[in-house]
């Protein structure tokens, strides 16, 4: 009885630990950021992170990741709920023909990870294509009319 007593106990320790990393890991982004994303995406529940992005990443950001429609998202606002920008996945046909060419007279043995379209706050689009690079992710980049721009590092 005695053993069944500790090993409850150690069971109810491990368990609360365990919540209280999940809790301490959360995000919870300021009320700004928040209200800006229900405004614009009302009816989805996101999950939220943080991220350093700019020059000499210096831009302190949150990011949604949320599923619209089937297709994953993410939207993207700085500390005062401005948006920044809104990416989501996108398969290969959606991709404009002058990428699509490109990739495949320039990398055609290079392993596709994952396509996705970003559109800014200015309403101007670009693509990036995952490509497996000497095991590394590096994106291919893209402007709207499916033409390279360069390759960023992952």
């Amino acid at each position: 009885m005695k053993n069944f007593i500790l090993f409850c106990s150690l069971l109810l320790v491990f368990a609360t630990k365990a919540q209280e990393k999940e809790l301490k890991n959360k995000v919870v982004p300021p009320i700004e950021v928040t209200l800006a994303f229900a405004k614009q995406f009302p009816n989805t529940t996101p999950e939220w992170s943080k991220t350093y992005r700019g020059d000499m990443n210096s831009e302190f950001n949150f990011d949604a990741a949320f599923t619209l429609k089937n297709i994953p998202m993410s939207a993207t606002y700085n500390e005062a709920g401005v948006f920044k920008a809104l990416t989501c996945e996108i398969g290969p046909k959606e991709l404009p023909q002058a990428a699509q060419n490109y990739l495949k007279k320039n990398y055609p043995n290079l392993p596709v990870q994952k396509m996705i379209k970003v559109t800014d706050d200015l309403a101007q689009t670009h693509y990036e294509v995952g490509l497996l690079v000497q095991g590394q992710l590096a994106d291919a980049v893209f402007n709207a009319q499916g033409d390279f721009l360069n390759f960023a590092g992952k």
